[in-house]
Order: C-alpha cells, then structure tokens, then sequence
C-alpha cells in the first residue's frame, strides 16, 4: 500500500515598510559597532521577516512523488520567494554600495536573509525597515567542538570497533552498503585523495575536487585541518588501507569546507555550505561543528530558518551536539544548530512545536556510557521570535523544554582516516559520534530511497538501545543499533513505479488546481524474483483539501520483475 498526499496551497508574501527599530541590530553586532570606525566595513546578516510559511510549503509539496522532483520544486519555490522578498533591502544596498558603504552583498535562499559587508550608517538605516527581523554580527570563531585533538594510529586490518558497536557490518552483509546515498561532510574539508574515500567522491564536472570551498571561496576543498577527513572517514571510509572505518563504505561524499586551517569560520560559510548541498543533491548532511553557548538570538533565527529549508527540500541532518556536557538544565549546552528541533516528535517530548530536520547527536563510549564531554539538554526557544515554543520552566514536570539529543553513537577514541597521506588517526568527541549516525542514514536511505527525515529520526529513535527509562536529555532515545534500523524499513516486493496525473474533468494543464476532480494512471512494480499474487492497492490522505472517491484498485497476480499499469485506477477531488 502506498499512501499519496495531494494538496493546493498558495505561499504568502508581505511588502516592505518602513518603521524605526534599533532593536533589530543584535547585541553582538552593536558591540562591534562601537569598537569600529565610522567608514569600517562589518560584515552582517540581514535576516527578513517574513520566511515562507512552513505549512504552506509543505502544502504545496506533498503531491509529489519523486523526491528530487519534491526537492527541486521546494527549492524553487524558496527562490523566487527569497528574491521578491529582498527586493526593497537589495535596492538600498545597491545604491550604498556604489557609494563604496556596502561591498560583497550575497542573497540567500535556504532562509530568507542577505550577507555582507556594510558601515554602521548602513546597519542603523536598515535596522528601520518594517521588513527586517533582526541583524546580527557575522563573526568568524572556531566551530569545532572543543578537546578533538588527533593522535595516531596504526593501519591495522580490522572493522573499527564504532562500526561493530552500532552493528553496521551486518547490514552490509543484507546487501545495504550506503551506495547510491550522498553525504555532504561539511567541515574543514575532505582529504579526497585518501585511498579509502577516493573512489566513491562526489563526481560532478563543474565542481572537479567533488565540492566547493566556501571558506576560500575556490573550488579546491581539500582538508588543511584533519577533522572533516576524520569525519568523512567514518561515514564512508571502506578499509582500502587497512582499517574499515565507515559505516556505510560505499556512500558518497561530497566535500563541502566551511571552516579554515585552525577550524574558524562563520555562520554565512555554513550556509553557503548547506544550501550548495541541497542544491546539488545530498541526501544527507553530516555537521560536526556549531556555535558555543548556543549562539546569538541572530545566528539561531538564522539556523533555525535554514534548517526548516533543508526539512523541506526532504533533506536530513545529523548535527553534533557539541562537547560541553555538564549539567542537565542550563539550557545552553547545545551548541546550535544541534538546538534546533529534530524533523520527529518523539511521544516523551511532551511540549510540541515547529520542526527541522536536525538529528541531533551525543556521544557514548565502548560501554554505552554517556561520555563526560557530551553536551545535554533541554533547550528551549521560548524567547525566540518568531516561534517562542519548547518553554521550559526549571523545576516544572510540564514545561521541560526541548529534549537534546536525539540519539547518541560511539565518540570515544575513534579511528578514523588522516587528513595527510593516506594513514589513521584517533579521536574523541561528538564530532566522531555524528557522521557514523549519518552513515547510518545512509545505510537506511540505500535500503529504501524514499525515507522521509520524519521517518529516519524515528526509525532511529525507536530502534536504538535504550539507556535510560525515557527519552532523556542525556542519551536522548539511546544508543543507535544500524541492523534494528535497516530491519524496521519495511520493503515489500511491489513498488510504486510511476503515476501520471488526469485532470481532463478539469482544466487540463495537469497540474492540481482548486475545485477538480483527478483520477490517476498508475503502475506498480514486483521487484522480486518470484510471483505474487492477489495484490491490491490502497490510496489515503489525511489532508483536509483531498476527499478520495477512488481508493482500491486490484491488480491480481504479478510474475516476477513484472510491471503492471492501470489507467483511472484511483481518484480524488480537490476542494473549491
């Protein structure tokens, strides 16, 4: 049975004004503001008020199918949002900079927001418009989670034990490799040339070292730190010279540097980062790094909002929760973007409210004990606009915040591979923990394509070893097990394989228009070597624009490997 969601929607937009609002520059940026000179170029981020609605997207992007059609359709959509959107902040930063007031201006999409550089009479016009939510500091500091300090290692031929531990090899052996799956690692870079990794890079011919360099701004993004190849490593590396350290060794990777030599960067490099893996077709991201304390009110509305634009393009993240574990309850160990909300609602996460697609990961050693560096919850983003949900209240059973992680994964001296030559190298952090959750994705997404990120983070959550009596803002659900995951992806031998849209009792110009009535050609695939017989199948919504006036469709017996279509096999109408 495969369950179809067709919906009709229209995206909102809000046309800009003007109104006087010093409050929209952030604390941070009004710091840098009295230390520089009154000509000095700050390099900032405009983040527009209005985004595109969530649901609204959603709405319009359920009837698809295909998830590289969803995905280019959301992206699109996002587009030609963000440049209506930032027409009226684009004209006054265009007119400042022939002035030599403004300099490098980029629009982003994967949120609605603009970067550059710009003076403070700049910062303080825009701070008046209406349309503006916030300008935040674009300040370059080290992202990657303190203590992950590298020590060699031998190149022993052996599994490591990270990937015996959550049980990847066995999924290897049901055929489930990670091929075909694309993992961005965006980090300080990608030794590309490692043996272990080298042939299954990211190929593309517009980018020939297998990703962009957003920290340099060039199309070289070989690692020059060591922590991005360690962490491709384990979510790919496949044991050519000597050591087996990936969970899902035949994944690709797409390498995709943000940060520099000493781990620096900014939060405009990520988002370089994450739209060009969205847009360039990664299933999932793997991000070891993120912002201390939490990060700025700016740079959380920020993160938040691009994350919410990877969820909808039907992209997941598995994001490290950073490595300043101490006590539960001072809401500020995770670091963000791990603080922002995962795609799933687990029943124990009590308070519910808006979503991403962040996976968000802690750290276990070899005796599933939670290790001491790894970060724990809750969070909670009740002060930030324009959401103001997961409150938490201290001493309080009903308002308990955000529960951080979700998940956590092997992060205690963990081999992997070296950034120079062609070595191993060991460390410790949830840096290590998060790309061997996200090659455990991959493993996932190579048995079934189709996975939504809602689906993964359950299937993650609900499978993992339980270490403690709930989900808890420690472990989160547990430690991940990637057999019991694989085995819960349920596959039968008939597959959807095409449907094509009728609307002739409409307008004809098959697309989904209000008002219609659509009756669907569809095929169905047995994807097995052997016969089966008395299939049937059954279309549901639980969308309120959709009523189904033809549900079951009986396609009798399938040979092996056949394809059976049937026209107007089902049909539904849209509301008016």
């Amino acid at each position: 049975m495969k369950k179809l969601l067709f919906v009709f929607a229209l995206a909102v937009v809000s046309i800009a004004g003007f109104t006087q609002s010093p409050s929209k520059i952030e604390k941070e940026l009004r710091e840098e503001m009295n230390i520089r000179g009154e000509d000095e170029l700050i390099r900032i981020n405009i983040i527009m008020e209005a985004q595109y609605d969530q649901f609204e997207l959603r709405r319009k992007s359920d009837g698809f199918l295909d998830k590289e059609e969803k995905r280019d359709f959301v992206i699109k959509e996002l587009k030609n949002y963000s440049k209506y959107n930032q027409t009226g902040v684009t004209s006054v930063l265009k007119d400042y900079a022939q002035r030599g007031k403004v300099e490098n201006v980029k629009q982003y999409w994967i949120f609605d927001g603009v970067n550059c550089y710009a003076t403070a009479e700049v910062i303080n016009e825009l701070s008046t418009r209406s349309d503006i939510e916030i300008i935040g500091f674009d300040r370059e500091q080290c992202l990657i989670p303190a203590n992950e300090i590298p020590t060699e290692a031998d190149n022993t031929r052996e599994i490591t034990s990270n990937i015996t531990k959550v049980n990847a090899d066995d999924v290897w052996d049901l055929g489930y490799t990670g091929e075909g799956v694309i993992v961005a690692v965006i980090d300080t870079g990608v030794n590309y040339n490692h043996s272990d990794v080298s042939d299954h890079m990211w190929d593309n011919p517009d980018y020939p070292n297998h990703g962009f360099d957003f920290y340099n701004n060039d199309n070289n993004p070989m690692d020059d730190m060591g922590h991005g190849t360690h962490c491709a490593g384990t979510v790919a590396g496949d044991g050519t010279g000597g050591s087996q350290t990936g969970a899902a060794p035949d994944a690709t990777i797409m390498a995709v540097k943000v940060l520099n030599s000493s781990g620096n960067g900014s939060i405009s490099n990520i988002c370089d980062g994450i739209e060009f893996a969205v847009e360039q077709g990664a299933h999932v991201i793997s991000m070891s790094l993120g912002f201390y304390g939490g990060g700025s009110t700016a740079e959380r509305i920020q993160f938040r909002n691009t994350m919410i634009g990877v969820l909808e393009a039907g992209v997941v993240g598995s994001i490290a929760a950073g490595n300043e574990g101490t006590s539960v309850g001072n809401l500020v160990n995770i670091r963000v973007p791990g603080n922002c909300p995962p795609p799933w609602f687990h029943p124990d996460q009590t308070l519910t409210g808006g979503m991403t697609c962040v996976v968000c990961i802690g750290a276990t050693d070899s005796n599933d004990a939670i290790a001491y560096f790894s970060s724990r919850g809750p969070v909670t983003w009740q002060a930030i606009d324009p959401w103001n949900d997961y409150a938490y209240t201290s001493g309080s059973q009903t308002q308990i915040g955000l529960i951080r992680p979700d998940v956590c994964a092997p992060g205690v001296d963990i081999k992997s591979l070296n950034y120079t030559g062609s070595g191993y190298t060991t460390m410790s952090g949830t840096s290590m923990a998060t790309p061997c959750v996200a090659g455990v994705m991959a493993l996932m997404l190579s048995k079934n394509m189709y996975l939504t990120p809602a689906e993964i983070d359950e299937i993650l959550e609900t499978t993992a070893v339980p270490l403690s009596t709930s989900k808890s803002n420690v472990f989160g659900s547990g430690r991940i097990d990637a057999l019991a995951a694989v085995n819960e992806i349920a596959i039968g031998p008939i597959l959807l394989n095409t449907v094509v849209l009728n609307d002739n009792q409409g307008n004809g110009n098959g697309l989904l228009n209000p008002g219609e009535s659509v009756t669907l050609n569809v095929s169905m695939e047995n994807n097995s070597e052997a016969a089966v017989n008395n299939v049937s199948v059954t279309m549901s919504s639980d969308n309120q624009y959709v009523t189904i006036t033809d549900a079951t469709e009986t396609y009798g017996n399938f040979t092996a490997g056949e394809i059976k279509n049937i026209n107007n096999a089902f049909a539904f109408s849209l509301a008016a």
